[in-house]
């Protein structure tokens, strides 16, 4: 299953480059940066966009998992409004070939993947062009 990702260029979180959500502090970014990261955050704490905990068709995420979409529209919708704080931040867009064993899907294309089955297909600048709803 092609599962998409954002993830930071050059901090990796052991398995994989880190996402948006974790460990924010150490990427070195101004305080301006890391408060944009966190009210995005905050902001990504509501019905529309469910953490895995609260996902009832995920129920959680365990230690080996890592989050993604399962379509970049998914991942498009998600963080729409936050591609140029994600840009200036060093995060990028990652594609990943997962076994669909290895992948639950949960609400709005949110998905958790076990990362170490991952394999990396594709690593990409987002499109800030790009239409939810219509292939750029």
């Amino acid at each position: 299953m092609l599962i998409y990702r954002v993830g930071h260029k050059s901090q990796e979180d052991g398995v994989m480059p880190q996402g948006p959500y974790c460990n924010r502090w150490s990427l070195g970014l101004s305080e301006e940066l890391l408060e944009g990261l966190h009210n995005m955050a905050w902001k990504h704490s509501d019905d529309t966009h469910p953490n895995p905990y609260v996902d009832p068709l995920l129920n959680g995420i365990r230690t080996a998992e890592r989050c993604g979409f399962d379509s970049l529209e998914a991942l498009h919708e998600w963080f729409k409004g936050y591609f140029e704080l994600l840009v200036e931040c060093g995060f990028l867009l990652y594609a990943y070939d997962v076994p669909d064993g290895c992948v639950r899907v949960g609400m709005f294309g949110q998905a958790v993947f076990i990362g170490s089955a991952a394999t990396q297909i594709r690593v990409s600048d987002f499109d800030l062009n790009y239409t939810v709803g219509k292939a750029a």
